[in-house]
């Protein structure tokens, strides 16, 4: 029960801080001079939180897959949008 507990907070607390844009990036890591660079470390291009979350190729193939397998599975033919799939608890 406690563990159900803390995966539910911990998801929680990850949304809250989505909605109120108060998630770390490195971007946000360069601008306080902890990390050397403010690029995403899985392309390149500028980290942020919408690059993270919802504009990263990355982000983009590991939703699609985590999708098609959920569609597959299922019979299902489930298509979210871009916002649809970032804002999907909201």
């Amino acid at each position: 029960m406690a563990l159900k507990t803390f995966k539910e907070n911990k998801s929680k607390e990850l949304h809250f801080k989505f909605i109120h844009r108060i998630v770390i990036t490195k971007k946000e890591l360069f601008r306080y001079g902890i990390n050397t660079d403010s690029d995403c470390i899985h392309c390149g291009e500028p980290d942020s939180i919408n690059h993270t979350f919802i504009d990263s190729n990355f982000t983009k193939t590991f939703t699609w897959k985590v999708i098609n397998l959920f569609n597959n599975q299922n019979g299902s033919n489930f298509q979210p949008d871009t916002k649809e799939t970032a804002f999907r608890h909201l």
